[in-house]
């Protein structure tokens, strides 16, 4: 066992993905080192900047096993149903606990309590060496190791670095690792409100023709929104008084939940998406929004990113049992292979939902509303599409799955 706990990997990106897999490890007695360039105070203060969450059910089984569900439950609002229409056309689609087992299809989290509990989680844990706020600024390759140089001055060796540093990582770039990257040409402009009836724990997707309005069901009765829009019509958007915004929303949204009155500011956050062909390199994994970045529309982005983590945690656990050298490339392309098709095809799926919705063409129109229609009259295929939403479908790893690793 000792030189099982010898290994530690080198994560670069302390958020909610990197924090995951650094968790995951420890939980197996995996030690590992966590570098981000954050300040740790800033993390632990952060107030409401916008952003909210959708956990799968999957990714709620992942902190169950990982011993932190108890802490998260405290902020988090479930999903019980969930409504999808589309503007200027009858009918809709509806998904509630019928659809999913009678489990909860997610839990909605504020961006802050997550990131708080998982950054407490990695400084409190003895396996977890946290070096925050350190920058990489250099890394060597050596035959059987990386030595990776810090600022301020530190050097590790590490078999295999992880870059869980975002959309545009630099350690993916610094590899070489291609990646494909596209606009929406939209901007997702977030806030919370008020509504003047309560939204029963249900998620609606609307589908306008500027592009996909989402209400989503919080605590003490508000909703967080998520309005998909051109970059012109945002900006005019945030001209507005609160009260005419609010008047504005519930106008493209309909009645259903009365009167909308904001609670918040509003943010912007722009819109696209990135293919990365090559997850892995020269002792090297991609994982979270380093290896993929989604459209927001189905709200998978994060739990993709934590299936990452997880996958990984378990591959590297493996390997390490049976005394094989984590960074090699064989224990990569496992990582990779087992992460591709799920990656490609919730890539595929959001960015067809996009590109269809989000045009005007009548003939369309009238194929997207039959295309409604019939998942919601065929109860197997709403079955389906609910558990890959839920993170049950395919291969799973172990803490998917609510087991220990």
């Amino acid at each position: 066992m000792k030189k099982f706990l010898e290994i530690n990997p080198l994560i670069i990106g302390a958020g909610p993905v990197g924090a995951t897999l650094a968790l995951a490890l420890a939980q197996a007695g995996v030690k590992s080192t966590i570098i981000d360039t954050c300040d740790p105070d800033q993390v632990l203060k952060k107030d409401f900047d916008g952003r909210t969450f959708a956990i799968s059910h999957g990714s709620h089984l992942i902190f169950k096993a990982l011993g932190l569900w108890e802490e998260l439950s405290a902020f988090v609002e479930p999903i019980k149903k969930i409504h999808i229409s589309q503007a200027n056309h009858l009918g809709y689609v509806h998904y509630d606990e019928k659809d999913s087992g009678g489990l909860a299809m997610g839990y909605l989290i504020e961006n802050r309590h997550l990131r708080r509990i998982l950054f407490r989680a990695i400084f409190n844990h003895p396996l977890i060496k946290c070096c925050i706020p350190h920058e990489l600024k250099e890394l060597n390759r050596h035959p059987f190791f990386l030595e990776a140089t810090l600022a301020p001055e530190e050097k590790l060796k590490t078999p295999l670095v992880v870059a869980a540093d975002g959309r545009n990582s630099l350690t993916r770039q610094q590899a070489g690792l291609k990646s494909h990257s596209w606009s929406y040409h939209q901007l997702a402009l977030v806030g919370m409100l008020k509504t003047e009836f309560p939204h029963e724990n249900i998620a609606f997707e609307h589908f306008l023709p500027s592009g996909p309005l989402a209400l989503l069901p919080m605590q003490d009765n508000l909703c967080s929104f998520v309005w998909s829009v051109d970059k012109q019509y945002g900006e005019r958007l945030l001209t507005l008084s609160e009260q005419e915004f609010s008047t504005q929303l519930q106008a493209s949204f309909g009645d259903y939940l009365g009167n909308f009155e904001l609670v918040s500011q509003r943010w912007t956050y722009p819109l696209g998406a990135t293919v990365v062909p090559q997850l892995v390199a020269e002792r090297l994994a991609l994982i979270g929004d380093a290896a993929h970045v989604i459209h927001p529309v189905a709200g998978q982005g994060l739990n993709l990113g934590f299936r990452d983590a997880v996958t990984l945690a378990e591959v590297i656990v493996d390997a390490a049992r049976l005394g094989i050298d984590i960074g090699s490339a064989q224990i990569l392309e496992r990582y990779q292979r087992w992460r591709r098709f799920d990656i490609l095809t919730l890539t595929g799926v959001t960015d067809l939902l996009i590109r269809s919705f989000s045009n005007e063409s009548k003939l369309l129109g009238n194929l997207r509303m039959a295309g409604l229609r019939l998942t919601n009259r065929i109860p197997l295929l709403k079955r389906v599409m609910t558990h890959h939403a839920m993170g049950l479908l395919g291969e799973k790893p172990r803490l998917l799955q609510g087991l220990p690793l």
